[in-house]
């Protein structure tokens, strides 16, 4: 069944291209959508309700009684229309006389208020109904090695005894979405703070680039490629007020995404697909960003199939049965490795000594529900780091009498000639030596 979209009046009006970038999203995945324009203004919480509280209900309402006559599931686009239906929804399932005046005055149009409508935030649908492992299996561009600060908004999560979509403080679903583009979600201090729109409404400029002032120079301290949010206010608060501050004399350059935007990347969408030229700060330097790192995972194809590596760390489930891992009490992490290959580290990788740790034991290719094994991504490793001249002293030194003796250890002569046994020689050394010098070792993935 299709989800009836609630739009607001920010998104189509100011930042259609956020519209946009929804559309083509839910297009990509699959979704079914409809949309009305019978809706009005949700009424946000701030200046509206200020007329009064029943006109504030009185207007939720006959939006909620709008989405329950065509029969789906109505799904915001916005944080604060969010915050109002279900705030609205829930005082009236638990106060039967303001059910009863709505309906008084609805019974003017034609309408009746049943309270049987199920609201989510788009965030809450795309994690409830498809989840952060359905969104992975469906990425055909990783964002691997790109650092995003979440800004969930004060109406995502807040106030809780109404929202419920997680935990007001402490909130983890919005950053496991973010994961799901295969970007690296960052933890910082201020990631629950109020984006200060408010301020910007009452008039209040200066304490509004505050806000956005205090959020950008912690994150852009931890080197954040971008700030994604899902709230149409919060993107116009820190675009919008980051251009403003960056004309002041500051210097910013954090592109600021809506979900949807970040996740189109993710799912292969072109940036002119998206409209990313719309943005007020320029994106420039995360899509140049997702190009280096495209670049530096290109050194590792036609050697090691990153498709295959990253279906093998979406399972991981064989660590718990390596024992190189149990037995190194978990200091050895196998899908750690792979997880910076995919991040375009190869280099650092066959640096390490730890693709070496690898026990080629054929444990996890017995175990492996997708036939895969890791063990063959540290076979192809230690080719690589054998080339570059990287492997331990002790399998390099193996190496040289195989190539010199066709024996990878020197003989014991003394105790053969002790235990009454010949002396061994090489035998079949020349022939190996031709037939390797003819050998062309084709670097085409699996």
């Amino acid at each position: 069944m299709p989800y009836l979209i609630f739009w607001g009046c920010h998104i189509p009006a100011r930042f259609p291209h956020l519209e946009l970038s929804m559309k083509k999203v839910l297009d990509a995945l699959g979704i079914l959508y409809a949309e009305s324009n019978r809706f009005t203004c949700c009424p946000e919480n701030f200046g509206i309700k200020a007329m009064g509280h029943y006109p504030w209900l009185l207007t939720a309402g006959r939006n909620l009684a709008i989405a329950e006559t065509m029969g789906m599931d109505l799904v915001s686009a916005c944080n604060g229309c969010y915050s109002t239906l279900k705030s609205a929804q829930a005082e009236l399932r638990g106060d039967a006389m303001a059910r009863q005046s709505l309906n008084q005055s609805l019974q003017g149009i034609g309408m009746e208020y049943q309270g049987t409508l199920k609201i989510s935030h788009f965030l809450e649908m795309l994690f409830d109904d498809l989840s952060p492992a359905g969104i992975k299996r469906r990425i055909r561009r990783p964002l691997q090695g790109i650092k995003i600060a979440a800004h969930p908004g004060c109406h995502l999560l807040r106030p809780s005894t109404h929202l419920r979509f997680d935990e007001p403080f402490i909130a983890s679903k919005f950053d496991q979405l973010i994961a799901a583009t295969c970007a690296e979600p960052l933890e910082y201090q201020g990631k629950f703070l109020c984006c200060g729109g408010s301020f910007k409404y009452s008039g209040e400029d200066e304490l509004s680039l505050q806000a956005v002032r205090v959020k950008l120079k912690e994150i852009q301290e931890l080197g954040a490629d971008a700030l994604v949010t899902g709230c149409p206010t919060c993107y116009s608060q820190f675009d919008s007020g980051q251009m403003m501050l960056n004309r002041a004399g500051e210097k910013f350059e954090i592109p600021v995404l809506y979900y949807t935007e970040l996740l189109g990347l993710a799912l292969g969408l072109s940036a002119e697909e998206l409209a990313l030229d719309r943005h007020r700060v320029p994106v420039d330097s995360l899509l140049n960003r997702l190009a280096q790192k495209e670049t530096e995972r290109f050194s590792a194809k036609g050697i090691i199939n990153l498709e295959m590596m990253r279906q093998c760390v979406a399972c991981s489930a064989c660590k718990d049965d390596c024992p190189a891992v149990k037995i190194s009490n978990e200091g050895f992490q196998p899908h750690r490795l792979f997880e910076k290959i995919l991040a375009g580290d190869l280099a650092g990788v066959l640096a390490s000594r730890e693709i070496w740790n690898c026990l080629d034991c054929h444990t996890c290719e017995e175990l492996c529900g997708q036939a895969i094994g890791m063990n063959r991504f540290f076979g192809q490793l230690r080719e690589l780091a054998l080339a570059k001249g990287l492997a331990p002293e002790s399998v390099q030194g193996s190496v040289d009498a195989f190539c010199k003796t066709g024996m990878v250890t020197k003989p014991a002569q003394v105790m053969r000639k002790k235990l009454g046994l010949g002396e061994l020689a090489p035998a079949g050394d020349d022939e190996l030596k031709k037939v390797l010098a003819g050998m062309h070792r084709s670097k085409e993935p699996e």
